[in-house]
């Protein structure tokens, strides 16, 4: 397979995407309250790492609530 073949990458890969997107999903993570925050962290790492990238790695923060842009 080549890159000049997106379709045929698609047709393999679609439904393990799509099922890593909706378990993404459904993974509770509110940022107001805290909850989740972590394991939702770990998760899209865990996710990065199976994908192939070359790095992922989970930054703490103060773990303030989020400010809206002024």
């Amino acid at each position: 397979m080549t890159v000049s073949e997106p379709h045929v990458f698609l047709e393999r890969y679609d439904e393990p995407f799509l099922d890593d997107l909706r378990s993404l999903l459904a993974q509770p993570s509110i940022s107001a309250t805290g909850e989740g925050i972590d394991d939702c962290a770990a998760m899209v790492r865990g996710s990065c790492l199976e994908y192939r990238f070359d790095e992922a790695e989970i930054v703490e923060t103060r773990g303030g609530r989020p400010s809206s842009p002024t």
